[in-house]
């Protein structure tokens, strides 16, 4: 999954949202992409992967060092031990940006206490986490509307909504597309 953030930064930083619009289904990667951690060489992306609920935060959160997971369970309180999902197992690889996820107010999970990581995301899921993560403001006023509309519509205002229906799983092109929209925006973690 490293390989695959690291090749969305890379998308995400040298193409512009209209040229990853139009991509068809792998884009080659001529060039290595060194990362700090870990040599990786990077030849292919398949864009058209769908992307789970755990591979959405770890793409959204980033990296997180050894130490920083270390504080972030340390700094989980008894009274947000409920936050730490059922179906979550020690040791996940998305575990530290999960619980970054989680102490930042941007993952609650289920009702039954479980995060589900390997559900497959949609639009409305999407755009929600999305917009906690980066801070976009949106209008929640409108009691009438579904509950995603004001992330949706978050998104939209800054031409970052991708032409999907609210219950439409997302590929890792229509996050690539997303996160491309929102380059001059950091995420607030």
């Amino acid at each position: 999954m490293l390989r695959s953030r690291t090749a969305l930064i890379f998308l995400t930083l040298l193409l512009p949202a209209q040229t990853l619009a139009a991509v068809g289904e792998t884009v080659p990667v001529p060039a290595v992409w060194e990362v700090e951690e870990r040599n990786l060489l990077l030849d292919t992306l398949n864009l058209s992967e769908t992307v789970s609920r755990a591979d959405l935060v770890k793409m959204l959160v980033g990296p997180v060092t050894p130490e920083e997971s270390v504080a972030c369970f340390a700094n989980l309180s008894p009274s947000e031990y409920w936050l730490l999902f059922s179906d979550v197992e020690k040791g996940a690889s998305y575990g530290p940006q999960l619980c970054r996820a989680i102490s930042a107010g941007l993952v609650r999970g289920y009702a039954d206490g479980t995060f589900r990581p390997d559900n497959l995301v949609n639009l409305a899921e999407a755009s929600k986490l999305i917009t906690k993560t980066y801070g976009l403001a949106m209008d929640s006023s409108d009691p009438n509307l579904p509950w995603y509309r004001p992330y949706t519509n978050a998104l939209a205002a800054h031409d970052a909504l991708p032409n999907k229906r609210a219950g439409d799983t997302l590929t890792k092109k229509d996050i690539t597309f997303i996160i491309s929209a929102l380059r001059e925006y950091r995420p607030q973690l």
